[in-house]
């Protein structure tokens, strides 16, 4: 995937801006997220703002995963298989 790099669960991510803030999401915090799902040929089919509280992962890919690695105000894609 040109110009995403990859974690070690193969979860692909691109960060599109960088909040000021360094404190990242844990599991148990609450967090308001602006998500939009779309394909690869970036047809979007959903878009909304949701408050999701952070569990631990249960499998590698998790969406969890996802927001565990972005601080406050940070803007990423991310492309899970």
């Amino acid at each position: 995937m040109h110009g995403y790099s990859k974690n070690s669960s193969g979860i692909y991510y691109k960060l599109l801006t960088f909040g000021e803030d360094t404190t990242k999401a844990r599991i148990g915090d609450f967090v308001t997220v602006n998500i939009s799902y779309s394909t690869l040929s970036d047809s979007t089919f959903f878009t909304a703002t949701r408050k999701v509280q952070i569990s631990k992962p249960e499998y590698e890919g998790c969406i969890d995963e996802c927001f565990m690695q972005l601080q406050t105000d940070d803007s990423a894609e991310f492309i899970i298989a």
